[in-house]
C-alpha cells in the first residue's frame, strides 16, 4: 500500500487530540501529522478531502424531499445539542454521523451543537468514559453505537474483549445513565458484523494481531434490537447483495457509500422516533 492510501486510512479513523484531549496540552496539527509519518500540508490535504466527501454525501441526501422534511420537522432547535457514543463506526472522519451533521445544517440552518463522543477501538465497558461529557452536555438527542470491539479477539485467544453478559450488563447501565443525563432521545444502533475475510488479509489489522467474531456480534446485535428500545437496525445495509460494497477493504470499516446509506437509515427512522 503506497504512503498516502496507507496514511488516508489512519487518519481517518485514529485521533489523537480527541483520545488525549483530557491532558492540559493542546495537540497542534504539526503534531498530529507527525503521528502518521506525515507533514502539514499532507495531513491537511487528508482532512480536507474528509470534509469534502462528507459534504458530497451529504448533498445526496439533501436532494431527496423526503429526507429534507425529516430533517426539518425534528423538535432541534438553536443551542440544542446532539451526540453520539461510539467508536470507529462513528469516530469515522467520514462518519453516518458526520453526513448527518452536515445534512441537518445545509437543510436548516439552525446552530444545533453535534458532538461526536466516539472514540476509535473503544468497547462497551470503555464507553463509560465518555458519559462525563454526556453529563456535561446534557444533550437534547443521543445515539449509542457501540459493540463491535467487543467481539475483538487478540492473538491466538479464545476471549472475546468483552463477554455476552458483561457486554449485556454494559450496555444496560450505559442506556440508563445516558437517559438520566439526556432531555430526549437516546437510540441505540446495533453492530452490523464484519468481513472477517478481509480482516484476516488487512495489513494494519493483521499487525494489531486482532479479529472479529460474527456469532459473538450477531448476538449483541439481537440483544440490543430485543431489549434496548428505541433502536434503529442498520444491518440489513450489510447482509445484502451489495455488502460488500458497504465495507472497506480491511471487511471491518465501512465505505463511504456504507456510511451514507446508514446516515440514510438514520434519518428515515428519526422522523418516527424523535417527536
Amino acid at each position: 500500500m503506497d504512503f498516502l492510501s496507507r496514511t488516508t486510512r489512519l487518519v481517518r479513523f485514529f485521533h489523537p487530540d480527541k483520545r488525549l484531549d483530557f491532558l492540559p496540552g493542546k495537540i497542534s496539527d504539526e503534531a498530529l501529522a507527525s503521528f502518521f509519518e506525515a507533514n502539514l500540508e499532507e495531513f491537511s490535504a487528508i482532512k480536507d478531502g474528509f470534509k469534502k466527501n462528507v459534504c458530497l454525501a451529504a448533498k445526496q441526501l439533501t436532494e431527496k424531499p423526503n429526507i429534507v422534511t425529516i430533517l426539518q420537522q425534528l423538535p432541534l432547535e438553536n443551542g440544542n445539542t446532539v451526540a453520539v457514543v461510539g467508536d470507529s463506526l462513528s469516530d469515522d472522519y467520514q462518519s453516518w454521523f458526520e453526513i448527518l451533521t452536515v445534512a441537518y445544517k445545509e437543510v436548516t440552518g439552525k446552530t444545533v451543537n453535534w458532538i461526536n463522543l466516539a472514540h476509535s477501538g473503544d468497547t462497551s465497558m470503555q464507553t463509560f468514559a465518555s458519559l462525563g461529557k454526556v453529563k456535561q452536555l446534557q444533550p437534547d438527542l443521543t445515539f449509542c453505537f457501540i459493540g463491535t470491539n467487543d467481539s475483538r479477539i487478540h492473538a491466538n485467544c479464545s476471549k472475546h474483549c468483552t463477554s455476552l453478559s458483561e457486554s449485556f450488563e454494559n450496555l444496560k447501565a450505559l442506556k440508563l445513565s445516558c437517559e438520566h443525563y439526556t432531555k430526549g432521545s437516546v437510540i441505540f444502533l446495533p453492530p452490523v458484523g464484519v468481513d472477517e475475510d478481509r480482516i484476516s488479509n488487512d495489513w494494519l489489522l493483521t499487525a494489531m494481531n486482532a479479529k472479529w467474531d460474527n456469532a459473538h456480534l450477531k448476538s449483541l446485535g439481537d440483544f440490543i434490537v430485543d431489549e434496548l428500545s428505541p433502536v434503529i437496525d442498520i444491518r440489513s445495509i450489510f447482509n445484502g447483495p451489495n455488502a460488500g460494497d458497504m465495507f472497506l477493504e480491511d471487511g471491518l470499516h465501512w465505505s463511504l457509500d456504507g456510511q451514507l446509506n446508514v446516515a440514510e437509515k438514520v434519518i428515515l427512522n428519526l422522523g418516527k422516533l424523535v417527536r
